[in-house]
């Protein structure tokens, strides 16, 4: 009945005496109506291009975190998860500080330790990263791969030591200061500036020894062959693992920790930012996140800092860097 009708009524207008104002209106609406769908095509393009290279290149699509128990263990979960015919990736990984120093910059960055097998384990990753040069080597706990942008700014080449310094403990005060000299193995690129300049990966036995982690007390990254079907792999995963702590990015938390956000060099400074942060902060309202937790900033930043100006905000940790020449 209703095409019938959209049907009666576009032939009556369509098929009526012709006349100049008529037809300019027709082809004013056909033009208007293409440039939107051309323009929200565009954006829904590069909404998913964008959140596709997030997920396959920095997270996943669940994570969980083992206990201490046997029973519970990486490889316990890792062989109850490899069951599952919907889960394409299992990967265990680790998310540390750390301050590289060179030559020419001494800066913070954030370090990101896989295994060395891990182009096997998660194909996403292996086809969205672009190595620029080098190799993505991680089976020596002495490699490191730094990010187009950041060795540039460190004045860093494949082949070259770079020391980087962490703090291992929970409590900054109490924390003791590990060092170590790290090889530069490689570089990548993923296309997105803010990652680019601020991601190293290295090795998860490096991590043992530069964090002070357990086996036990890394995470688990899970990616699946649907994301829309997310929540059914969430509700096997209760049935067969058991209770853990399992932290799922689709629930509706009360506080969220941010990471780094990215936007194409050629796109910055052209509103992409803000339209991101008002999408963000939307979102969440409607899930009634109370708490936002921000990733590192300089005190200098103030395009960044005003992203906060109408919020309640404090600085919750500081970091010095003191030298000492001998």
């Amino acid at each position: 009945m209703k095409a019938r009708l959209s049907f009666f009524l576009a032939r009556r207008y369509l098929m009526a005496k012709w006349s100049l104002m008529s037809t300019l209106s027709i082809l004013m609406i056909s033009f208007g109506i293409i440039t939107l769908i051309t323009v929200l095509s565009i954006m829904n393009g590069f909404h998913s291009t964008f959140k596709k290279k997030i997920l396959e290149t920095n997270t996943y699509h669940l994570m969980m975190q083992p206990s201490y128990g046997d029973d519970y263990s990486i490889d316990n979960i890792t062989a109850i998860l490899s069951k599952n015919k919907e889960i394409i990736s299992v990967v265990p990984y680790h998310n540390g500080e750390g301050i590289l120093k060179s030559r020419w910059v001494t800066r913070g960055i954030i370090l990101k330790a896989l295994p060395g097998d891990v182009f096997s384990l998660d194909e996403g990753f292996k086809r969205e990263i672009r190595i620029t040069d080098g190799t993505f080597d991680l089976t020596s706990d002495d490699n490191i791969i730094l990010g187009q942008e950041l060795a540039v700014e460190a004045g860093a080449r494949v082949g070259d030591y770079i020391p980087v310094l962490t703090f291992k403990g929970e409590d900054v005060s109490l924390a003791k200061p590990t060092f170590k000299l790290f090889r530069v193995a490689g570089l990548f690129k993923t296309g997105y500036w803010e990652y680019d300049k601020n991601m190293a990966y290295i090795s998860l036995d490096a991590a043992y020894t530069f964090f002070g982690v357990g086996r036990n007390e890394l995470d688990i990254g899970i990616k699946v062959q649907n994301i829309n079907r997310v929540d059914r792999v969430l509700s096997w995963i209760r049935d067969n693992v058991g209770f853990i702590h399992l932290l799922w990015a689709l629930k509706k938390p009360k506080r969220i920790d941010m990471y780094l956000g990215a936007v194409r060099r050629e796109y910055q400074g052209k509103g992409i930012n803000a339209i991101m942060m008002e999408t963000l902060f939307h979102a969440f309202k409607k899930y009634g996140v109370k708490t936002i937790h921000a990733n590192p900033m300089l005190e200098t930043n103030r395009s960044v800092l005003n992203q906060w100006k109408f919020f309640e905000s404090r600085p919750h940790k500081r970091r010095r860097v003191f030298i000492k020449h001998l």
